[in-house]
């Protein structure tokens, strides 16, 4: 039977850096679909509770830079995408907490 790995992530989103402790905290889903006949997508979820993504100085925009490395602690993070940011979403629902929602494509989006 195989033990047990820690799952652990890296992402960068335009000028954001989500290394920190403080900030990967704040990143509540990231979905990736690789496809090897079209273009790659992303698909990522922020708690953005205190507007810092939406109004605050760590805005997200389209048209930012994202780069997704996944994997495990006990064996390290590989790049499993490179896109551009190419949708922006506020959503909350009532009484729940505000999240942002990022979505976009690696660059064969353009082909």
């Amino acid at each position: 039977m195989g033990s047990v790995r820690t799952p652990d992530f890296e992402l960068s989103l335009g000028t954001n850096d989500f290394s920190s402790k403080d900030m990967k905290s704040l990143v509540k889903s990231i979905e990736v679909e690789q496809l090897s006949d079209g273009a790659s997508s992303f698909k990522i979820m922020l708690d953005d509770a205190k507007d810092i993504f939406s109004t605050g100085s760590k805005k997200i925009r389209e048209g930012d830079n994202c780069v997704i490395k996944m994997g495990f602690v006990e064996t390290g993070v590989s790049q499993v995408i490179e896109g551009i940011v190419t949708g922006v979403k506020e959503n909350r629902k009532e009484f729940g907490r505000k999240i942002y929602q990022i979505s976009g494509f690696d660059g064969l989006q353009a082909l």
